[in-house]
């Protein structure tokens, strides 16, 4: 009597990749969320100007860069918080984290403060882990669609230029006094890095937003809320060091407004068409 099942081979002579693939896979997304989950803890670490703001640390004519240095850091780096939650999946937070190491890039060239060993070794801590262990990898600089509107690029645009003259003016800043935690140099390197890599990473920023909307609106929503803190900030604090002052924070807040404005829209219309009735 024959049979058409094929025949079952023995346990010993099975091929070992298909039994050890999903293993290693598992280790390296278990690899992948031990090492943002340290790079995670470093960004908060390195992003505590506020708390040295709030326990008194700052001084006259300070306060505008320590509030939102903060900012500029969770901005730039906090997207290895979701690389962390994804054990990696994520490639929107890979590219986001791209574009923060970017404008620190680009800020420690405006200041002066480019060392070629140290970019690249930022390059490496930063993204290294991701580009090394994520399968994900292969989508990373795949090309995005256009986007479906011209509005959001051309506030987007608009923004940019804004935000390149702000970088360049906040590139040569000159304090006359110094927090007493820092030294005088380190207290100037400190200052204008923050400071030009804030309005750096706010243009980047409004780059992607403008290249992904309304496909992604992650980007929109975390660039409004940092447009909105720095521009209370500066509606606080006009006269402060790196501050755009009024007019730069009202900027800034309608440019929040706009943004977040459009997310609402966008979702409150995808709600009506989800509640339109279909004839049967």
């Amino acid at each position: 009597m024959s049979t058409d099942h094929a025949p079952v081979r023995p346990l010993d002579d099975r091929h070992p990749t298909a039994e050890e693939h999903p293993r290693a896979l598992r280790a390296r997304r278990v690899a992948l969320r031990l090492i943002y989950g340290v790079l995670a803890v470093w960004t908060l670490l390195m992003a505590q100007g506020v708390v040295l703001l709030a326990a008194g640390q700052s001084l006259a004519g300070w306060h505008f860069m320590f509030a939102t240095s903060t900012v500029f850091k969770l901005l730039s780096l906090a997207a290895v918080v979701p690389l962390t939650w994804t054990a990696g999946r994520s490639v929107g937070a890979a590219r986001w984290l791209a574009l923060g190491v970017l404008s620190w890039l680009i800020a420690e060239a405006l200041t002066g403060q480019l060392r070629p060993l140290e970019s690249v070794s930022m390059v490496v801590v930063w993204l290294g882990p991701w580009l090394a262990l994520a399968p994900e990898r292969r989508r990373l600089l795949t090309r995005a669609p256009r986007p479906g509107s011209p509005m959001p690029v051309a506030v987007s645009a608009v923004a940019v230029v804004l935000c390149a003259v702000w970088a360049v003016r906040n590139a040569a800043l000159t304090p006359t006094t110094f927090p007493p935690a820092f030294g005088v140099q380190d207290a100037v390197n400190d200052l204008r890095l923050d400071m030009a890599g804030l309005a750096v990473v706010l243009g980047l920023a409004a780059i992607a937003v403008g290249l992904s909307w309304p496909r992604a609106a992650a980007p929109t929503v975390v660039t409004g809320l940092a447009a909105a803190a720095t521009g209370l900030a500066a509606l606080v604090r006009p006269n402060d060091l790196g501050s755009p002052g009024l007019i730069g924070g009202i900027v800034l807040i309608a440019g929040s407004l706009v943004m977040l404005g459009w997310v609402s829209y966008d979702n409150a219309g995808r709600r009506r068409r989800q509640h339109v009735p279909t004839s049967i």
